[in-house]
């Protein structure tokens, strides 16, 4: 069986949030609007504007912190509690998965507003639950996911760089995670699509980066801008929208889920963490090490980090890596990294990329 959850509506144009109040209209009786403070000074007078053209009432409720299980449960109630609600996610990738864990909690309609293109989040019927210290606790699979997702192209354009470059980051993985999947297997159907979407937005990334200088000229290119993000929102979230009977799963996002255990990880982006999880993939893969180098480069152009030292790793580095390779080993256990689910290798494919991102960045500056 094969189920795909993904949305009615993806719209990607100037006049996006324009129509909010005539999609909230035609799901519900009233909105419940859930953002961070900085998404709702960006979005919420078009979106406000647009509600009040169309007769819809709506609450607002500002996001702060971690989506974590109490929060969630507390604003589901609430929702709950308001006959024919929508509920209007608006901001990152945390803001939104409160959003959606909180509309399914409540049984409700879902619409997303991201200002930020640095995840699918958007499009995606699953939220991340964090302790309130920002320690990845649950990836929750949703019945349901967003049924219209809405982006003003204009505001993700005007978000710091560094959320496109981290969604680039999360993107790719896409692919390089369920490759590995394909090996060996019975390759069913929903693995199949997942692949092919997963490559194709490869393909579409390297395309957009390969026009844009690395990315370095992308304010001069309005339509690799658009091609990126919607890669990143749209086909990377289409990719993972395809569920089958089993999950398929690769190594950087587990890597991301360790990594969030240590305290001065927590203020990268997931993109950023992921990204470096990738390169980790590829060392414990055995892959030559050209292969690395030249991802290396490539994240370096995006500003992205290759070191351990640009995710926080500073202190006590033998010992933190250690944790990260005895966290990461018992995630691995279905997956194509079984066989090399060793804390100790791990921990070794951690070092190595380590120094082959000193090895860069010393190369650049002499």
């Amino acid at each position: 069986m094969i189920r795909i959850l993904a949305p009615e509506v993806y719209d990607r144009s100037e006049a996006a949030l324009t129509a909010i109040g005539a999609h909230v209209a035609a799901l519900g009786r009233r909105a419940f609007v859930l953002g961070g403070q900085t998404a709702l000074g960006l979005a919420l007078p078009q979106i406000s504007a647009s509600f009040d053209a169309h007769g819809v009432p709506f609450a607002t409720r500002i996001f702060r912190g971690q989506p974590t299980a109490a929060l969630i449960e507390a604003l589901g109630a609430e929702i709950a509690a308001l006959d024919g609600a929508v509920v209007v996610g608006v901001g990152g990738g945390k803001a939104l998965d409160a959003a959606k864990a909180a509309a399914v909690r409540a049984g409700r309609p879902i619409v997303i507003v991201p200002t930020v293109p640095a995840t699918c989040a958007a499009w995606a019927a699953l939220s991340v639950i964090y302790s309130p210290e920002g320690r990845q606790e649950e990836v929750r699979w949703l019945p349901y996911g967003p049924s219209r997702v809405l982006v003003d192209p204009a505001i993700l354009a005007a978000a710091p760089k560094r959320y496109l470059a981290a969604g680039i980051a999360d993107t790719v993985v896409k692919w390089w995670e369920t490759a590995p999947n394909l090996a060996g297997r019975s390759d069913p159907l929903a693995l199949r699509l997942q692949a092919t979407i997963a490559r194709f937005t490869l393909d579409t990334i390297d395309r957009a980066l390969e026009e844009t200088d690395g990315g370095r000229r992308i304010d001069e290119n309005p339509v690799a801008r658009a091609d990126l993000i919607d890669a990143v929102v749209a086909l990377a979230g289409l990719s993972g929208s395809i569920k089958g009977e089993t999950l398929w799963t690769g190594f950087a996002h587990p890597f991301y889920a360790a990594a969030t255990r240590e305290p001065e990880t927590r203020r990268f982006l997931h993109g950023e963490i992921v990204g470096f999880g990738h390169l980790v993939q590829w060392a414990l893969e055995g892959r030559p090490e050209s292969d690395i180098e030249a991802y290396v480069k490539k994240f370096r152009r995006l500003g992205l980090p290759v070191t351990l030292a640009e995710i926080g790793v500073v202190d006590e580095v033998e010992a933190t890596v250690a944790r990260l390779g005895a966290a990461i080993a018992p995630m691995l256990g279905d997956t194509p990294f079984a066989d090399r689910a060793e804390p100790e290798r791990i921990a070794t494919a951690i070092h190595a990329v380590d120094a082959i991102g000193r090895t860069a960045q010393a190369t650049a500056t002499a």
